[in-house]
C-alpha cells in the first residue's frame, strides 16, 4: 500500500514538473509563460516604485503575443498602466508603461476597447508638454496605437479629442522640428498625423492645420521617407482638397520623386497620387505625360487584379517601414533619462531590431496600412473623369475588370456589399460613358446588366442608388421615362451639349471648370435629371463665344451657382450670374465641401468667401452672397440632394384657359408680367370658371406636385389633395421672380396672393443688400402680388376649406 502511494506520488509530482516545463515553454518566442505572466501582472498592480520599475525594464521591447496580452488584460493591468502614465515619478517608468500599452492594444481588440474606456488618449497631453524626447516618442506612439486598433466610432472620438484639446498643434510642431535631439519624435509624429489622414473627415482640418505646407518641403528633403508620401496620397482622395494641393504645387515634388526615388514603394504612392489629384485636370499636360510614360493604367489593372484575389486589400507594394524609416523604439535607463535600455543593455542586436520592428512596424502601429480595393479603385475613378485618361483605361482592360470586381464587391458584406468601391465603380462606368468613343466598348461588355445588380441591394445608400442609375441613364438602359427624356433633353452624346431651345427648362448649372468639373458635370446635373428636371451644363465651356449665354439663361427657372476656389475671380462667370439676376431666375449657391478662400494676408482659411472678397464684386451680385449655400460631400451625399430638391423651382401648372387644367392643380392666379413702374399685370383672368373647377379638381386627381394618385379616395391621397387645393395657384409676379411663387412662396389658395406678393418682395429686397431703388418698387411689387393672387385665392378658397376638412377627417 505503501509502495502503491509513494508510486502516485511520483507521478503526481512528474505530471507537475512537466505541466511546469509546459507553461513556461508555451511562449517561447519571448520565454514568458503564464505563471510569469501572472508575476508581472501581480508586480505591476502593486504599484510599489521599485517593484513596477524592474517589472516594466524586463518587459521592455519584449512583443507579446495575443494570448499573453490576453492575460494581462484579464489581471486588470490596464488600469494600473493608466494610473502609471499619470503619475509616475520617473520617466523611464511613463516610456516602458507605454510601450507595454501599445502592445496589449495591437493584440487585442478588448485591451484597446478598455484604454478607450479609461480614457488613454485624455493622458497624452501631459506626456507631450515633457523635456524628455524619449517620454514625447512613448505619448505618439500610444496615440498612434489608439488610432490604429480603436474601432471607428472611438477612432473618431479620439482624434476629435487630439483637436480640441489642441495637441495637434503641439504634434505638427514636432513633426516640422530639425533638432537632431527630437528626431525620434519628429518621426513619431509623422506616423501619428499619417495615421489621422487615413480618417477622411479629419482631411479638412488637417488642411487648415498646414499639414500640406509642411509634408511638401519635408518631402523634397527626404524623398525615400514613404510616410510623408502617404500622408499625401490620403489626402488627395479628397476632392475639396485638390485646388489646395494644385495651388502648393504639389506635382512638381512628386514628379521629382517619381524620377529620381530608388525607394519603389515611395514611387508608387506619389503616382498614385497625381491620378488622383491631376488624373481629372485636362490642362495639366505634364501630368497626363508622366501617366502615360509610366503606365499608370497598366499598374492600376495590376492591382485591380491583385485586391480582387486577396479579399480587398494589397500590401503596398512591400511599403514595410523598414531601415532607416523605422521609428526608433524609446529607451529606458533606471536613471530616467533614457539612453540605452538600462538594466538590459546586454539585449542582442537581433532582439533591439525585433523590438524596433514590433513598435514601428511588425503588427502594425506604425506601418503603413494595406492599399485597400477601393483606394485602387478611386485612382481609376479620379482618371476616367479626363477623355484621354479614360481612353488610356479602356486601352488597359479596366472595363472588363471592373465587372470582375462588381462580384467581389457584392460578396465582401452581407446585404449591401463594399459600397464604397461599389458606388466608386459606378462613378467610373458612368463618366467612361461621357466619352462617345467608349460607349460601344460599354455596351458589348454588357455593362448596364452587371450595374443593375446594385439595384438588388437590400438597402443601398442613396449615392450608390443615384451612381448606378446615373449609368444605366446615360447607356439607355433606365426604365425612367421623366429622367431619361431630362437626360436626352440636354444632351445629344458623349459630353456635347445640346443649346436650349425657347422652351423653358428647370435649372442652369454655372461652375468653373478647374474647380468643380466633377461635382457639377459627373454630379449635380445627371442627379437632377434623375428626379426629371431638365438641366443644362456646360462640360467643357470652350465653345462658350460661341452660345448666347443671356439666352440660354433666360429659359432657366433655376440658376444654380457652383461657388467654388477661383470662381469669384472669373468675369465670365459673374457675367452668367448677372444675366441670371436680369431673368429673374431662381438662385441657388451650392458648394462642395473643403472650399477655401484666402483672407487679406493670402492664406485659405475662410470656407465662404471673406467681405474682402465679396467686396470686390459688382454691387448687384453681392447680394446674392447673403444667401446659406448648399454643402456637398460624398458622405452626405442624400441630405444634400432632398434640399437642394426641396428648393428647386418647378415649372407652373398648365395655364386657366388650357382644358388641361381641370385635370391638373389649377392655374390659380397666373403670372404678373412687368408693367411701368414695377406694377405688374394680369394677362389670364383668374376668375375664369376654369381655374376654380381646376382647382377642385386637383383636390381630387393629382397630389401636390401634380402627379395623378391612383385612388382618390385613398386617405393619404386624400390629404395630399387637400394641400394642392389649399396651395392653390401661384400669385402674381412682380417685375423680377423673385416675388410670390418664383421663390416658391405660393400666393394662391388660403395664403392669398398679396401676401406671397409681399413675401417674395421682402425676400428680393433682402437679396438686393438693401438698394435704395428696390424700396421704391416694394409697394408696387406688393401690389402686383395681390393683383395676380387675390382672384386666385378666392378661385380657390372653396376647394381649399374642402380639403381641409378632408385632411382634418
Amino acid at each position: 500500500m505503501l509502495n502503491k502511494d509513494s508510486k502516485d506520488s511520483k507521478e503526481s509530482h512528474s505530471t507537475k514538473n512537466r505541466n511546469r516545463v509546459h507553461d513556461e515553454l508555451e511562449w517561447f518566442t519571448n520565454g514568458f509563460g503564464r505563471s510569469k505572466i501572472t508575476e508581472f501582472a501581480v508586480s505591476l498592480n502593486s504599484l510599489e516604485a521599485a517593484i513596477v520599475s524592474k517589472a516594466l525594464t524586463e518587459l521592455h521591447g519584449i512583443a507579446l503575443e495575443q494570448e499573453q496580452a490576453v492575460l494581462f488584460r484579464k489581471l486588470n493591468v490596464i488600469p494600473s498602466l493608466i494610473q502609471l502614465l499619470e503619475n509616475a515619478w520617473e520617466d523611464n517608468i511613463r516610456v516602458s508603461s507605454s510601450f507595454l500599452l501599445t502592445e496589449l492594444m495591437k493584440n487585442d481588440s478588448l485591451s484597446a476597447e478598455q484604454c478607450f474606456k479609461y480614457k488613454l488618449l485624455k493622458k497624452m497631453p501631459g506626456m507631450l508638454d515633457s523635456n524628455n524626447a524619449n517620454v514625447i516618442t512613448a505619448s505618439l506612439m500610444i496615440m498612434s496605437c489608439c488610432l490604429r486598433t480603436f474601432h471607428t466610432s472611438s477612432k473618431l472620438t479620439a482624434t476629435e479629442d487630439i483637436f480640441l484639446s489642441g495637441s495637434i498643434y503641439r504634434i505638427l510642431r514636432l513633426f516640422a522640428d530639425d533638432d537632431n535631439e527630437m528626431a525620434e519624435a519628429a518621426q513619431g509624429a509623422a506616423h501619428l498625423i499619417c495615421n489621422i489622414s487615413f480618417l477622411p473627415s479629419f482631411h479638412n482640418r488637417l488642411r487648415d492645420s498646414g499639414v500640406i505646407n509642411i509634408v511638401l518641403p519635408m518631402l523634397s528633403q527626404k524623398p525615400e521617407f514613404v510616410v510623408l508620401g502617404t500622408i499625401l496620397f490620403n489626402l488627395s482622395k479628397s476632392e475639396g482638397l485638390l485646388g489646395s494641393l494644385r495651388a502648393n504645387r504639389v506635382y512638381d515634388v512628386l514628379e521629382r520623386i517619381v524620377e529620381e526615388s530608388t525607394n519603389r514603394s515611395q514611387r508608387t504612392v506619389c503616382l498614385l497620387t497625381v491620378a488622383n489629384v491631376f488624373g481629372s485636370y485636362d490642362d495639366h499636360f505634364q501630368s497626363r505625360v508622366l501617366l502615360q510614360d509610366k503606365a499608370v493604367p497598366d499598374m492600376l489593372s495590376d492591382m485591380l487584379d491583385a485586391t480582387s484575389t486577396r479579399g480587398g486589400r494589397l500590401f503596398r507594394m512591400h511599403m514595410s517601414m523598414g531601415g532607416n524609416e523605422a521609428l526608433p523604439l524609446p529607451s529606458v535607463d533606471s536613471s530616467g533619462s533614457g539612453g540605452v535600455l538600462g538594466t538590459r543593455n546586454s539585449m542582442s542586436a537581433r532582439d533591439t531590431r525585433s523590438a524596433t520592428s514590433a513598435a514601428s512596424g511588425g503588427a502594425g502601429v506604425f506601418s503603413l496600412r494595406e492599399l485597400t480595393f477601393s483606394e485602387v479603385i478611386y485612382s481609376i475613378q479620379a482618371m476616367s473623369q479626363s477623355k484621354e485618361c479614360a481612353l488610356m483605361l479602356a486601352k488597359a482592360k479596366i472595363i472588363p475588370k471592373l465587372l470582375d470586381t462588381i462580384a467581389v464587391a457584392m460578396r465582401k458584406q452581407h446585404g449591401n456589399g463594399d459600397t464604397l468601391a461599389l458606388t466608386l465603380i459606378c462613378q467610373t462606368f458612368f463618366q467612361l460613358t461621357q466619352v462617345p468613343e467608349l460607349i460601344k466598348t460599354l455596351q458589348d461588355n454588357c455593362v448596364g446588366s452587371a450595374v443593375k445588380q446594385v439595384l438588388d441591394l437590400e438597402s443601398p445608400p442613396r449615392i450608390l442608388l443615384d451612381a448606378a442609375r446615373m449609368t444605366l441613364m446615360a447607356l439607355g438602359d433606365l426604365d425612367d421615362p421623366p429622367a431619361n427624356t431630362a437626360w436626352m433633353s440636354m444632351r445629344v452624346t458623349g459630353t456635347k451639349s445640346r443649346i436650349p431651345s425657347d422652351k423653358p427648362f428647370v435649372a442652369f448649372i454655372c461652375h468653373l471648370r478647374t474647380d468643380s468639373q466633377n461635382f457639377a458635370v459627373n454630379r449635380l446635373h445627371p442627379a437632377l435629371c434623375l428626379e426629371g428636371h431638365s438641366s443644362f451644363v456646360d462640360p467643357d465651356h470652350r465653345d462658350s463665344n460661341k452660345l448666347d449665354w443671356k439666352k440660354v439663361i433666360n429659359n432657366a427657372l433655376n440658376f444654380i451657382f457652383v461657388l467654388s476656389d477661383n470662381i469669384l475671380v472669373s468675369e465670365a462667370h459673374l457675367m452668367e450670374l448677372s444675366y441670371a439676376i436680369d431673368a429673374g431666375c431662381c438662385l441657388h449657391l451650392v458648394m462642395a465641401d473643403g472650399s477655401r478662400w484666402a483672407d487679406v494676408g493670402g492664406d485659405k482659411r475662410h470656407d465662404f468667401p471673406p467681405h474682402s472678397t465679396i467686396s470686390k464684386l459688382p454691387e448687384r451680385l453681392r447680394g446674392v452672397f447673403t444667401m446659406k449655400p448648399l454643402v456637398y460631400s460624398p458622405d452626405h451625399y442624400g441630405k444634400f440632394l432632398i434640399a437642394l430638391l426641396e428648393k428647386i423651382r418647378l415649372p407652373p401648372p398648365p395655364k386657366s384657359d388650357d382644358p388641361a387644367a381641370a385635370t391638373g392643380g389649377g392655374a390659380g392666379g397666373g403670372t404678373g408680367t412687368e408693367g411701368d413702374n414695377g406694377s405688374g399685370s394680369n394677362p389670364n383672368d383668374p376668375t375664369k370658371p376654369a381655374a376654380a373647377v381646376g382647382s377642385a379638381a386637383g383636390a381630387q386627381t393629382v397630389d401636390r406636385n401634380g402627379m395623378p394618385i391612383a385612388d382618390p379616395n385613398d386617405s393619404h391621397a386624400m390629404a395630399a389633395a387637400a394641400m394642392a387645393a389649399a396651395n392653390g395657384g401661384g400669385g402674381g409676379l412682380g417685375p423680377m421672380s423673385f416675388g410670390g411663387a418664383a421663390m416658391q412662396m405660393l400666393g394662391g389658395g388660403a395664403m392669398g396672393g398679396a401676401s406671397g406678393g409681399v413675401q417674395g418682395a421682402s425676400i428680393h429686397y433682402n437679396m438686393w443688400n438693401n438698394n435704395p431703388s428696390m424700396m421704391n418698387s416694394l409697394h408696387s411689387l406688393s401690389g402686383a402680388g395681390a393683383h395676380g393672387g387675390a382672384a386666385a385665392a378666392a378661385a380657390a378658397a372653396a376647394a381649399a376649406t374642402a380639403g381641409a376638412v378632408i385632411a382634418l377627417n
